[in-house]
């Protein structure tokens, strides 16, 4: 699905800000991990996963993930990735 699509899917849902908000609000408020809270929203408004990681690819949430992912050992980690989860 291209860019413009995907947009006109999720923004009457979420604008990206909200959407970045809504996943850090799970994350913090119910315990979720970052995949679990995107996961969740995926499924709660009938969304595609590859979808919304089009709208936070170039987000600090990206990084988040990352980090999260090498923590629980699902990627490699990467020289350039920070210790420290936010």
């Amino acid at each position: 699905m291209n860019k413009q699509k995907i947009k006109e899917l999720i923004e009457p849902l979420f604008t990206k800000t909200s959407l970045i908000e809504t996943i850090e609000l799970h994350v913090q408020r119910d315990g979720m991990r970052y995949s679990e809270a995107i996961i969740h929203l995926c499924v709660l408004h009938e969304l595609e996963p590859e979808d919304v990681a089009k709208l936070i690819i170039k987000t600090p949430l990206k990084e988040k993930i990352q980090i999260e992912a090498e923590r629980l050992r699902l990627l490699p980690k990467s020289n350039n990735s920070s210790t420290i989860l936010i």
